[in-house]
């Protein structure tokens, strides 16, 4: 029995770590993680919004759930969620999905929002925005992180006048606003970006995804791929002895 398992698991791992196979990533700017302080933003008027980018991509993706910190009371309050394309300026393009949700503000808990049956891929090197709309003032509301920096380019308030960078309003964290996506890394280039081929991964990996803590490196390439499963029939040797 104990050679057969063995034999098994090296032959899963060659049929289903593959190049190309989809990773599930969470795509995040900010820093924050549970027990951390953060700033829930009571100061929005209704009507105007949170938003972040993400991108451009390293694959294409298919968007899973919306994450965030919504948070400063208990109660609960409606907001809707907007998905939209993103060119990289600060007006975001066509909206390719709108609904609104009640949420119950939790302090030091992440809240899921699941969009997988929706189907919405993205090409590689495609961004995209998500957007909270306020539908009262006060809190609960979203939050950002307190570390201390903020992203250019990624955080987004929308008031009457249009859609305007954070930090340009004197916002100082990035939004505690996340997208889980299922992504094909296979064509990955090499670059600073989230996707590419980073400094802080060994070879054979990729930066899947970078929020301002660091690189969260992942596995990709063929012979990446062939080494696992190499060191799979390795240790499936070592269990018949």
């Amino acid at each position: 029995m104990r050679k057969l398992w063995a034999c098994q698991v090296a032959i899963a791992v060659i049929l289903f770590a593959r190049p190309g196979a989809a990773v599930e990533l969470t795509l995040q700017n900010d820093g924050w993680t549970s027990g951390a302080q953060a700033k829930c933003q009571g100061g929005f008027a209704v009507g105007e919004e949170a938003a972040v980018t993400f991108g451009p991509l390293a694959g294409t993706a298919t968007l899973e759930s919306i994450e965030l910190l919504f948070c400063g009371a208990t109660t609960s309050a409606m907001v809707g969620l907007r998905v939209l394309a993103d060119d990289g300026t600060a007006t975001p393009g066509a909206e390719l999905y709108a609904t609104g949700y009640q949420l119950t503000g939790a302090d030091n808990a992440i809240q899921s929002l699941d969009l997988s049956a929706l189907n919405l891929t993205f090409a590689a090197g495609a961004r995209f925005r998500v957007a909270f709309e306020m539908q009262q003032t006060g809190l609960p509301s979203v939050a950002a992180d307190t570390d201390g920096s903020i992203q250019t380019g990624k955080n987004w308030i929308a008031t009457a006048g249009g859609w305007t960078d954070s930090k340009n309003l004197g916002l100082t964290g990035d939004w505690i606003i996340r997208a889980k996506v299922n992504i094909d890394l296979s064509s990955a280039d090499g670059g600073p970006s989230p996707g590419d081929a980073d400094t802080g991964c060994v070879a054979g990996e990729v930066c899947a995804n970078e929020p301002k803590d660091g690189c969260a490196c992942v596995q990709h390439t063929a012979s990446a791929w062939a080494g696992l499963a190499l060191v799979a029939f390795a240790a499936g040797r070592r269990r018949r002895r």
